[in-house]
């Protein structure tokens, strides 16, 4: 191998040049202050690694984590099987496997069973428990009388979120009668791939690239001489009115919603049909507007598109949710779980708001009767301060950090206490092991001031949701507090628990209900005296007005309250007859929600259910109105009849006019229902035909029907074009037009073939072409390659022993010199490593990730612990071969400058890439030759290596020695006995997968 002789002067410029390149991405180094330095300190027990594991194609992810030498743990589950076709069918038997070592090969286990567990249902109510470890993939199959056997991969993920987890397993049969197997996991809030470590929030990720403030139009100058024509004039407004879409949706992409609201407000004027202005403003609304009822309209009629993201129906829910229409968000849920993936579900959190919806009915039926006596804007972070300190004082005050755990230090967040007697207390924690959740905890402090073991009220008080804000009355009988957990209608809700006496357990929470609590955040009630009477008086406090909190004074009145019916009309006096509203009625008393209605879009119908003898605020919003407000009394009845109740919106000049006429009284209602039957009747007559029903996300096809003899024919034609489109290179399309036939018809072994290898192609997730390869191999039609691609698509799903059976039956098929050229061989060893090392899993927890690109991936450790630093390699240190390939490696220089080790192909590329050491050897010289590591080379690349801050210890990345495939990161250590590098270690899994992992960093 030809280098050229290093100088120390080439070394100085080196150097300075790295230093200047590396100080401009991270900025100028600035000395630590001894708390620096303590804090550097304990970040040492961090370590970081690079994956493209979970990456799009030509990405990679940094993950922060920290290794133990602690056995993995055990997880419980509990689960439900529901058998959708036979309901009365209770009993089943689920078998779980390793995924990893699922077939029986003969290797690693004694044991003759290479199932994991045999778990039986419980005949009478389907329930079942399994105990698995985390960080584990694994095969369920399941069996019931009747039903064949069915399976699904299921991945245990590393973060267990919930002390006991939860599954649902749903067992059908499709139209071909064949079993279909559904299971839905509970482990994580985050319901990530975390086999593929994404187990923690991006707390890495680098702030969103804003784009500049969009400038204000020049109004200067429009007739002068920058427009010489009225065309020209024409012209520049064109090309400002092109300017606006691109603009809106740059704003829109960066959640500028203030900056992207007034564009698609112009925009959706301009065109009120476009389901995509009306979603990308509705969205707007949703995120700027604090009444949310004003992006209703505008979702609704973007949910109607097909082609409008799903998503829309999410938005929609929570619109409905937060503006008290708890059926229309139930509704729009079920939309969204049709289209939305299951982890997409469990990531918005959809279950929890469809609980909320029903909660929210409930509490909504049941409502209170409470007067307000006083409503004030909260100024400043101090909620105590506005309360009565009479009622506090010396009883709700904000923790110290003797009451602190060492969790809520770490979290630095003001949590309350509340005393009762003369020891005892009732405080917010976060606990003593780390968790995202607030629950309540009991303590007694000594005659001598030492503070008692905290006792957790247990999980008859505490959810996995957040609990806060207790208040516990001076006999300690009543205990008041705020969670978002139980049966809450959204945010915090405000929640009462009563025993007899001190020693006993405290009663299941009730909730206050409405209109205490709603669906925002309510919070610390303090009631103003001990007992519950017609007259009880309380304070608290809730930011369900502007997004901001109140100071609010209440009296609670046991007296039943009493509902009437309004029937009423909405209509605006248009060119175009416009009968789609929404209509939000406030109590004028208490400034309460007392409903939002929304109108028919068809005759404007709407049914309020009001209480009587109360004046009310109505606002009205419809289509190109500002909302208007208007006031009416709603008097008590003294007969039994039906209200009527008219609305009518129309333009009068600059001027938005509401015309509110009531019809309270038995003569009135009559006759406005005689003239709102003749006006209906009307609206019928001028309907020339029935409207025509549009091809919308509402409409599903249910089932594959029969083909004619003209759609086989159709059919035929398309799976020619897509595999032609496949023997053309083009993949993605291929796989779309295969995808799209799947919809009507079930594929034979061949298209089942061009559409795996199409995914396989195409997607970084190879599970997704298991079953079109699986199928595909079936046949004896298609190509023999389907085994070798079957088993690479097992190996990247960590489907290893399945993965040795499919390459062992390419071995059978293929010819000699396609297996050698595979290194089929190597990849079945790669497979026999991997089962190995995922049943020897190490223990670790990932505490960020970030993605990178590959060709700046090194920049991600710009300050390495160690002192030492990453750059490009030079020309000098590359090898013909290197230049030949185009291959430029990373290289490493020690903290001391006195070693550099880096890759290279060395003289003839026979070996593959090899790591080289090069050493000063004093006086600025360098070693005239690099020195191949050839105690840890082998005919297999080896690159990436990295020198802990002692130099003892290297670590380096190999597609040799014990690799589960692609590069694992490995670890040698210096002996100094035999002056040479120890065999090198695989860091086992997960750190190392079937993927590409490289730069181990301590």
């Amino acid at each position: 191998m030809k280098y050229y002789f290093l100088k120390y002067s080439y070394c100085c410029i080196l150097l300075l040049f790295f230093s200047f390149g590396v100080e401009a991405q991270t900025g100028a180094s600035i000395p630590e202050s001894a708390a620096d330095q303590s804090i550097s300190l304990k970040r040492q027990k961090f370590s970081y690694f690079v994956s493209d594991r979970a990456s799009e194609a030509g990405k990679t992810e940094v993950y922060k984590i920290i290794s133990t030498n602690e056995r993995p743990g055990l997880i419980l589950i509990r689960g439900h099987i529901e058998i959708a076709d036979n309901p009365a069918l209770k009993r089943a038997k689920i078998v779980v496997y390793n995924a990893s070592n699922e077939e029986k090969i003969g290797i690693y286990s004694s044991s003759s069973d290479n199932r994991v567990g045999v778990y039986n249902t419980n005949p009478l109510t389907g329930n079942y428990l399994l105990i698995l470890v985390p960080n584990v993939h694994y095969i369920f199959k399941v069996e019931a009388d009747g039903y064949e056997m069915a399976q699904q991969q299921v991945e245990v993920p590393l973060r267990i979120d919930y002390e006991v987890c939860r599954q649902e397993i749903k067992l059908r049969k499709n139209e071909q009668r064949k079993s279909v197997l559904i299971i839905r996991n509970y482990f994580s809030d985050e319901n990530e791939r975390v086999f593929f470590l994404k187990a923690a929030p991006d707390t890495l990720a680098g702030d969103a690239d804003y784009p500049s403030p969009i400038p204000a139009p020049n109004k200067a100058g429009v007739v002068g001489k920058a427009y010489l024509t009225i065309d020209e004039l024409v012209k520049r407004q064109v090309e400002e009115e092109k300017k606006k879409p691109v603009e809106a949706m740059r704003a829109f992409k960066s959640a500028d919603y203030a900056t992207a609201l007034p564009l698609y407000a112009y925009l959706v004027k301009n065109d009120q049909a476009d389901p995509f202005l009306n979603y990308y403003y509705g969205v707007c609304l949703f995120h700027s507007s604090q009444n949310k009822a004003r992006a209703i309209p505008y979702l609704e009629l973007a949910s109607h598109s097909p082609k409008v993201p799903y998503d829309v129906f999410l938005y929609l829910a929570k619109s409905y949710h937060l503006s008290y229409m708890f059926n229309d968000a139930l509704n729009a849920i079920a939309w969204f779980r049709k289209k939305a993936r299951p982890d997409e579900v469990l990531k918005n959190q959809v279950a929890e708001l469809q609980a909320n919806c029903n909660s929210g009915n409930t509490l909504m039926s049941e409502q209170d009767n409470i007067e307000v006596l006083k409503r004030v804007p909260m100024q400043d972070e101090d909620l105590l301060s506005y309360y009565n300190p009479d009622l506090i004082s010396e009883r709700l005050l904000y923790k110290t950090d003797f009451f602190n755990s060492p969790v809520d230090k770490k979290q630095k967040a003001k949590l309350l206490m509340c005393k009762w007697g003369r020891n005892q207390i009732i405080q917010v924690s976060y606990g003593m092991k780390e968790q995202n959740s607030k629950d309540l905890y009991y303590n007694i402090i000594s005659a001598s001031g030492v503070k008692g073991q905290s006792v957790s009220l247990g999980a008859e008080i505490n959810t996995p949701y957040d609990e806060d804000y207790p208040y516990i009355s001076k006999d300690g009988k009543t205990l008041y507090f705020s969670s978002k957990g139980h049966d809450s209608m959204g945010g915090y809700d405000i929640f009462k628990c009563t025993r007899k006496d001190t020693l006993s357990l405290w009663s299941k929470p009730v909730n206050m209900g409405y209109p205490i609590n709603s669906p925002y955040d309510d919070i610390l009630y303090v009631p103003a005296s001990e007992g519950v009477d017609d007259g009880e008086a309380a304070s608290y406090c809730s930011n369900r007005k502007n997004g901001k909190f109140e100071y609010i004074q209440i009296r609670r009145h046991q007296r039943a309250l009493s509902y009437y019916i309004i029937k009423g009309c909405f209509s605006t006096l248009d060119s175009t007859d416009n009968r789609n509203g929404i209509l939000t009625v406030y109590n004028a008393e208490t400034e309460e929600i007392a409903g939002v209605y929304k109108t028919n879009a068809e005759n404007g119908n709407y049914l309020m259910a009001l209480v009587a003898g109360t004046t009310y605020h109505l606002v009205v919003e419809a289509d190109g109105y500002p909302p208007i407000k208007k006031d009416f009394i709603l008097p008590e009845k003294t007969s039994d009849f039906v209200l009527r109740q008219e609305i009518v919106l129309r333009k009068e000049g600059t001027f938005d006019i509401l015309t509110l006429n009531n019809y309270f009284t038995e003569e009135e209602a009559r006759k406005a229902t005689l003239v709102n039957d003749a006006l209906e009747q009307g609206l019928s007559k001028r309907k020339d035909k029935p409207k025509k029903e549009s091809a919308s996300v509402h409409f599903f096809n249910t089932g594959k029907l029969k083909r004619t003899a003209e759609q086989t024919a159709a059919d035929e034609e398309v799976m020619k074009k897509a595999k032609a489109l496949y023997e053309d290179g083009k993949y993605q399309e291929c796989v779309d037009a295969y995808q799209r036939l799947e919809i009507e018809i079930d594929l034979d072994p061949i298209s089942s073939y061009y559409l795996g290898m199409g995914l396989y192609l195409t997607s970084h997730d190879k599970t997704d072409c298991l079953s079109d390869l699986e199928f595909a191999s079936t046949s004896k039609a298609v190509p023999p390659d389907v085994y070798y691609y079957l088993g690479r698509a097992n190996q990247f799903s960590y489907r290893f022993s399945r993965a040795i059976k499919a390459f062992e039956k390419f071995k059978l098929h293929a010819p000699s010199h396609d297996i050698e050229k595979l290194e089929v061989d190597k990849q079945i060893e790669y497979c026999r490593n991997g089962i190995k090392l995922v049943n020897n899993p190490v223990v670790l927890e990932v505490y960020e990730r970030r993605e990178v690109s590959k060709e700046t991936m090194h920049l991600a450790f710009t300050q390495l612990e160690s002192g030492g630093r990453l750059l490009i390699t030079p020309d000098d240190l590359r090898s013909t071969i290197d230049k030949q390939k185009n291959y430029r490696s990373v290289l490493f220089l020690s903290a001391d400058k006195n070693t550099i080790l880096f890759s290279s192909y060395g003289e003839n590329g026979l070996n593959g890439k090899d790591i080289y050491r090069l050493n000063q050897i004093g006086d600025g010289k360098w070693n005239l030759q690099p020195q191949n590591l050839v105690d840890i080379n082998t005919e297999f690349d080896e690159e990436y290596p990295i020198l802990s801050a002692d130099g003892k210890t290297l670590y380096f990345s190999s597609k040799g020695f014990d690799s589960m495939g692609g590069y694992d990161i490995y670890k040698s250590t210096w002996d100094e006995n035999t002056a040479s590098w120890s065999k090198p270690v695989n860091m086992g899994a997960p750190i190392n997968s079937p993927f590409d992992d490289m730069y181990y960093v301590e």
